[in-house]
């Protein structure tokens, strides 16, 4: 049996399934491939969305619900090499997506996917000549699965004590109709 988060993300025509990482941070979150055994990284970052907003009244959490961003600052899709002294990193600007929702028996059941625009990207070199590069990048396209049991939504999502203690009582509401 899987514990934590896992599914499958991919950004084109490059996927990774297994473990996936989430990482709320203020009014982002972060998505990104957990143990990876190659050296080329990426994440996927998409705001404004607090973890809070994805467990909801326990009605709306098993009908399901959605939320769909449009925007020109609203994430970023990371590619590169990780832990390398002299890596290059290529950043891409999300300008939609749409994150769905939806908490099964056995699981909450996350669905992200969107496009990043077609102007330019960045690509960042680190090590001993650190330097920014605009290039002309076309559009790329991006989903992410994402099943989480129902122990690890509230360590998954970072939420505090008083979140934590509303999603189990959500849950419970569930689980007993």
């Amino acid at each position: 049996m899987t514990t934590g988060p896992h599914g499958t993300i991919q950004i084109d025509n490059k996927k990774y399934t297994g473990r996936i990482g989430i990482l709320p941070l203020g009014h982002s979150i972060f998505f990104y491939p957990e143990n990876r055994t190659s050296s080329f990284d990426f994440k996927i970052s998409v705001r404004p969305m607090p973890a809070s907003a994805l467990v909801r009244d326990s009605n709306l959490m098993q009908t399901g619900f959605y939320y769909s961003v449009q925007g020109t600052d609203i994430g970023t899709i990371s590619e590169g090499p990780a832990g390398h002294i002299s890596s290059i990193t290529f950043t891409q600007t999300i300008t939609e997506f749409i994150l769905s929702l939806q908490y099964k028996r056995d699981f909450l059941h996350m669905n992200l996917s969107g496009r990043t625009s077609d102007h330019s990207s960045r690509m960042e070199r680190d090590g001993p000549d650190v330097s920014t590069t605009e290039i002309q990048t076309s559009s790329s396209t991006f989903e992410a699965e994402i099943f989480i049991p129902p122990e690890s939504i509230a360590s998954a999502l970072k939420l505090t004590d008083q979140e934590r203690y509303d999603l189990y009582e959500k849950l419970e509401k569930i689980q007993s109709q």
